[in-house]
């Protein structure tokens, strides 16, 4: 059961870091995730895939070193298991990447809050988009309004680098 909803959610954690809407054909398919390791800490609700993490659902892509999905017992007051609710996935590593078509983002670290419905990319992120290049410190997509920010630290700027459609191809 812990699988169907870190498959589940994988999908919401990538795509969002893309600024993509949630495709429902693709939101459907089924999620392949292999790793070398997977531990499961049931007291402290966590679940963790480590070594060489890879998601592949349709034509997304996500590869990083380690996921860790946090979840909460989904249980009723009447005491009728639920399953488990997932509260936050992590995805981390020294280079965190997301493949969806022709589009690629790339950073650290990873962070899908359910609670907030937000999805944080951080860790100098480079969004790679049909020959254009986006760079900052760290991406922040709200799901709820589809809103996307990418922002700088430090003495950092935001930068953009885009490609005019004649020498895109």
């Amino acid at each position: 059961m812990l699988r169907r909803f870190v498959l589940a959610t994988l999908f919401v954690l990538c795509a969002p870091s893309l600024g993509l809407a949630q495709s429902p054909s693709l939101r459907d398919m089924p999620v392949d995730v292999s790793a070398d390791r997977l531990e499961v800490d049931q007291q402290r609700q966590e679940a963790s895939f480590s070594v060489n993490v890879r998601v592949e659902q349709g034509t997304m892509r996500l590869a990083a070193d380690k996921l860790t999905v946090f979840y909460a017992d989904g249980s009723s007051e009447d005491g009728e298991v639920g399953g488990q609710a997932i509260r936050r996935i992590e995805a981390a590593g020294t280079a965190v990447t997301v493949i969806y078509g022709k589009d690629t983002a790339t950073g650290k670290r990873a962070v899908y809050d359910v609670v907030q419905s937000e999805v944080v990319l951080d860790g100098g992120v480079v969004l790679v988009r049909g020959g254009n290049t986006l760079k900052g410190d760290k991406l922040v997509f709200n799901l709820a309004t589809g809103k996307v920010s990418l922002l700088s630290a430090g003495n950092q700027r935001v930068r953009a680098q885009f490609t005019p459609k004649a020498s895109n191809r």
